[in-house]
Parts: structure tokens; sequence; C-alpha cells
């Protein structure tokens, strides 16, 4: 039987700042990175990859494309599961778990990143999404344990200031649309997906406008906002609801059966830089006790205009939190005998044009599990991302503390970064690009 990675336990820390001045010792000089093909206009201080280590209660943050070290944020503890919304003015919203706060940071676009607002948020966060026009945040929260529902919180990026409303809920996805502005809600208990206008929810009245059923033990949501609709990955394959205004409408289910493949379920899910795929993969664990080694993971992709499905097989073990950019994708496969870096060149308009162009060794975690090792418990593990304009590519090590910079296109491994605390569990990544279009507008 499948499982996701269980979230992680971490240790509440005080709330410190300690930049980089305040390293113990200064890293070692490093040759920049290959400066990339401009594609916007320049920005001071433009372009950064935030790095956060939860299990170290602390944040890191690089410059690009140079690679040096420019802020150490100490004493916040980064939730990964709802993960980070990036804005396109260099703004970052995240959950941190410690205190149970939604926290905006400025991470680009300024000389020293720093936290500017926090907001306190009810319950257990599980998911954060912001609207098209970048003017609100909301977050869903399970219930807290012996609390018969769970909530929903509106923050206004005006001013910071949350709206918390009571809401029936399982483990809540959450997803912000439509015109005039609604709040799609993903229950799994039942398994459906509710729609509230935004408008109510702010006046304290919690009723949905309408509801569309979906299938059973749903996960990961994307939404489409060109194509108008929301989808979430269930049990038996990807369920597909349109919606106009409050209106919501069950359309299909794509199943996970396609292109010659069967076996295994989504659980994670991203769209394209160009908002008209949905990206995951699918793991077959095969029977129970399966050693993970053993497990199929392939690539798996949804043209959500015309509904149609592909899979492409990417090998045996694990992958997991995939990465996606302007035009390409990355998957990182992570196996006893070796991991790759797995890059999907998606920028071609049909499903049949998408192909796997490049794969990259990456080396071996000091702490990684054997064939017969539990891969989930393991603090070798690792988490992959890409920068907006898809030049670079950068994945974790997870316990030894090492991030790795790929050039996507020439599929090389170029720099180290050395993140200084020991990224247990492979941390949590985001490039953020001032003036980057907002278009996946669900945390990851």
């Amino acid at each position: 039987m499948q499982t996701t990675m269980p979230l992680r336990a971490v240790t509440a820390a005080a709330l410190t700042f300690c930049f980089a001045a305040c390293s113990a010792s200064p890293e070692p000089a490093q040759e920049p990175l290959p400066e990339p093909a401009p594609t916007a206009a320049e920005v001071p201080f433009g372009e950064r990859l935030l790095v956060a280590d939860p299990d170290a209660a602390t944040l890191h943050v690089f410059d690009l494309p140079s690679g040096d070290r420019v802020a150490e944020v100490k004493g916040i503890t980064f939730a990964d599961h709802p993960g980070f919304v990036a804005l396109p003015d260099g703004r970052v919203a995240f959950i941190d778990n410690a205190t149970k706060e939604l926290v905006l940071m400025q991470v680009a676009g300024v000389a020293t990143p720093a936290v500017l607002k926090r907001a306190p948020i009810p319950g257990a966060p599980a998911h954060i999404a912001v609207d098209p026009a970048a003017t609100m945040l909301a977050v869903s929260s399970a219930a807290n344990e012996g609390d018969a529902t769970g909530f929903m919180t509106l923050v206004s990026l005006a001013d910071f200031k949350p709206t918390t409303v009571p809401m029936a809920t399982g483990e809540p996805g959450v997803a912000l649309g439509g015109e005039p502005l609604q709040l799609f809600h993903r229950n799994d208990s039942p398994p459906a997906i509710e729609a509230y206008a935004v408008a109510d929810l702010l006046a304290g009245r919690v009723e949905a406008r309408s509801v569309a059923p979906i299938g059973n033990a749903p996960h990961g949501e994307v939404i489409a906002h060109r194509a108008g609709v929301m989808v979430s990955a269930a049990a038996d394959g990807i369920s597909v609801v349109r919606y106009e205004g409050s209106s919501l409408k069950a359309d299909k289910t794509i199943p996970y059966a396609v292109s010659g493949f069967e076996g295994g379920r989504a659980f994670y899910a991203r769209l394209s830089g160009d908002g008209r795929f949905l990206y995951s993969y699918l793991r077959d664990a095969g029977p129970t006790g399966t050693p993970w080694g053993e497990w199929r993971s392939d690539a798996y992709i949804v043209d959500l205009e015309t509904l149609e499905a592909r899979r492409i097989a990417l090998g045996k073990g694990l992958v997991y939190r995939l990465g996606t950019c302007a035009s390409m994708a990355a998957f990182t496969q992570y196996h006893p005998d070796g991991d790759f870096l797995h890059v999907l060149d998606a920028s071609g308009a049909s499903l049949a044009a998408k192909t796997v162009s490049v794969k990259v060794p990456l080396d071996r975690m000091t702490g990684a599990p054997d064939a017969t090792g539990d891969v989930w418990a393991s603090d070798a593990f690792r988490i992959t991302a890409m920068s907006p304009d898809c030049a670079y590519t950068f994945v974790t090590h997870g316990g030894d503390g090492v991030v790795s910079i790929v050039d996507t296109r020439a599929g090389k491994v170029v720099r180290k970064l050395e993140a200084g605390t020991p990224l247990k569990g492979g941390g949590y990544l985001l490039p953020v690009k001032v003036g980057a279009p907002l278009v996946d507008t669900i945390g990851r």
C-alpha cells in the first residue's frame, strides 16, 4: 500500500534573527554560477533561493546567480505541508509551525530579507493559496485533536488582518479563484469541492454556494484559472471540477491507467508555467512489503484543456515533490543504486511532444537508506525546485546540508551550496524571482 511521507516533528524555538554577518565563519570563495540568458528587466536583488530547514528552525537565503549567502533567519519552523506561496513582488508567504502563524517575508527585491508581518492561524494549518491578483491569502486548517471541525482563514495582503471561520472538513485543500472571488474547499469527508463566496466568509456567513463530488481519498489539488477547472488527485484518478462564478460542476475522472501503464496513484500535483498542464508522478509500490527500490515511479501529465493524460517511465525507487518552471518539470528519482534528476521538456503544446530530455546523476547522500531500509524514516531525503525561468534546478541532499545546483539545459551540476544546517529530511526549497508570473496559486 502506498503512503506519503509523514510530517516531521519539529521543536519550537524562540524568534531571533541572525543574518549572514553573524555567521561563525565565512564561506570559502566560490566561482559564481554562469549567467542565464536575460528573460526580464534586471531588478536589484531580484532573484534569491530560499532554503528552509524545519528541523533546525532556520531559513537560509542565497543570492542568484552568484550563490552568495545573504541571510540566515533563525527561530522559524517552516511547515512543509502547506509549503510556500511566492508573490510576483518578491514576497513569500508560509506557515511557522512553532507559533502557528502565517508569515509574510520579503525575500527578493531588497538587500536584506526580512519578515514583514504575521497573522495567527487556528487549528493545524494544512494548505495555503493566493488569488490570481495577489490580494488575498487563504489558509485551511484541520481540526485540533478533539475538535469537531476545522477552519478557513482569509488574510488580506493589504493589511494582513485575518478573518477565520469554522468549516466542517477532513484534511482540507484550498484555492482562490473565479469572479466574483470564491474560496474552493476540497473536503475529504465526504470527498467534494465546495465553493464559498469570499464576500460571504468575510461577513461571517459559512454556507457553500455549490458542491461537486470528487473521488475517494483526494489529496493534491491544482486550479487552472485559464481553463476554469479545479482538479484533485483521488484514489481512482484525477477528479475534474469546472467552475463559473460560484457554480461548480463535476466533469470527469481522468484515469491513471494510460500510455500502456497501470497501477499507482498521484498525491502531489503542480501546474505548468503556461497554466495548461498538471504535472505529477505516479508511484506503484506493489504488494505490501515490497522494498522501496522496487517501486515504480512515472511522470504523469494531464492536459487541462483536452483532459487527456500521459505517463512517462522514470525508473524504480522513490520520486517525491517535483519542481516546475516556465517550460519544464524536474523529477528526482532516488534508488539504492544511485540517484538521478530527470528534466521533462514540457515546452511542446501537445502531450506527445513532452519528453525527458536530461538525466543528471547526483552524489549519493551520506545517510541514504539501503535496499531494505525505511525510506520514509530517513533523514536522507530530497526536495526539488526550479528557477521560474528554468535556468537552474535545485536538489537538496538531506542530512548532508547540501543543495546541488543543476544547469537545467546543460544537464550538469554546476555548484553545491552549503546550507549551514543539516537539512534533515531534505528541508525545503523555493526559488524567488521578482516579476515571475503568478500562475500556480496553491502553496508548494
